[in-house]
């Protein structure tokens, strides 16, 4: 239960104090009356202060039905029927933090209570005189259901928050992942590549110091060697330096985006309708990264802003353009409104590959991302046809 959750149920719980006065003046300054009030509001302020929901769920329990047993008690004194409204805070509370099955049972009680009050009150008369307790019922079971949807809406909303959190999380561990494999790999590079140019120069120097008083000129021959080897191994390392700037981090694109649709759907519980063709023709390293990075930007907006729960997921192609539309049905905001941080950084991304990108919301309806790139040929097919040409030339 959240911060804003708990000083919400506080509220409730103490607004009865508010009923006491009215309800001493209505029934002539009973001691009855006085008593059973004042026993209840101790009664509510330990409860708080001692019993803990969710430390102690059964205890809570057994101390909402003895504050009902309370209520009930000074709704026997009550000759007006402002008694009730004691048992209405308490069906409040009930249905803010409990589940259904128990706040309705809670709720059926404290009416069942409140009228056997009413017949004690009225000294147990026929149904005739006492009929009209029958339609209060209606009273009872409006203020359960409106908190009731209350509670509903604040589970989701932390629902919502909580699957953000995840989304984020996952996000941020994809990207250590994928640094991580990066570092993997450039370490393996210089060890395979590097390491052994630089150890077998390291013992040629060695060798060269000895053999220079015996024999200087194989010396400066053996040096001679080592020089172009280490040269060798200075080309290496830019080599590796150039690939680290223009490495492609995806292994296979198409399965790096529906691997990020699927894992979100399965962290968040919404749903993601997905057209991917098998074939994805973005061949640019860092057009694949701002399109994976828009899709990332554009989920966690319509879940965290857009309080979206369906989404879907369109990449189309033809011979010169690829477009990717991601659309949810969330609440969507106002045309004009100032864009975010992460809303100008996928634009900056996506027109720094060459493409353009365009949003459409619609406020209470959703938002759409629409990504146009234009179609990267394969560099092995294209640099095989220019050979082909050159050759035929």
């Amino acid at each position: 239960m959240t911060f804003q959750s708990k000083w919400g149920i506080y509220f409730i719980s103490l607004m009865p104090i508010a009923i006491i006065p009215f309800l001493i003046y209505e029934n002539g300054w009973s001691m009855e009356i006085i008593g059973a009030s004042c026993l209840f509001i101790l009664f509510d302020f330990f409860r708080m202060l001692v019993v803990n929901k969710d430390n102690q769920p059964t205890l809570h329990l057994m101390f909402m039905w003895l504050h009902l047993g309370i209520a009930f008690l000074i709704t026997c004194f009550d000759l007006s029927f402002l008694s009730s409204i004691f048992l209405y805070f308490l069906i409040a509370e009930m249905a803010l933090t409990y589940r259904m099955r128990q706040s309705l049972l809670y709720t059926t009680a404290a009416y069942l209570l409140y009228a056997l009050s009413r017949l004690i009150v009225l000294d147990f008369p026929t149904f005739h005189e006492w009929s009209f307790i029958i339609p209060r019922m209606l009273e009872f079971a409006v203020i359960y259901i409106a908190f009731y949807f209350v509670k509903i809406t604040k589970d989701q909303k932390e629902e919502l928050s909580q699957a953000y959190q995840k989304l984020d999380e996952s996000s941020k561990e994809v990207d250590r992942l994928l640094m991580e494999n990066e570092r993997i790999r450039i370490s393996k590079d210089i060890h395979d590549s590097v390491g052994h140019t630089l150890t077998s120069t390291i013992i040629g120097i060695e060798t060269a110091k000895k053999v220079f008083h015996k024999n200087s000129k194989n010396a400066f021959v053996l040096l001679d060697s080592i020089q172009a080897s280490a040269q060798h191994s200075l080309e290496e390392v830019r080599n590796i330096v150039h690939e680290m700037k223009h490495q492609d981090t995806f292994t296979n694109y198409r399965q790096a985006i529906i691997h990020l649709l699927v894992s979100t759907e399965e962290k968040t519980g919404i749903q993601i309708h997905k057209d991917i063709p098998s074939s994805i023709p973005i061949q640019s390293p860092d057009a694949k990264m701002a399109v994976y990075h828009m899709l990332q930007e554009g989920l966690t907006n319509g879940l965290r802003h857009g309080k979206a729960d369906h989404f879907h997921c369109v990449i189309m192609t033809d011979n010169q353009t690829v477009v990717i539309r991601l659309e949810d049905n969330g609440g969507g905001f106002e045309a004009g409104r100032e864009e975010g941080f992460g809303l100008h950084a996928m634009k900056e991304r996506i027109e720094a590959s060459g493409g353009d990108l365009h949003i459409e919301s619609i406020p209470s309806e959703g938002t759409s991302l629409i990504c146009k790139l234009p179609v990267e040929k394969e560099r092995g097919k294209t640099d095989g046809r220019q050979h082909k040409s050159s050759r035929s030339g």
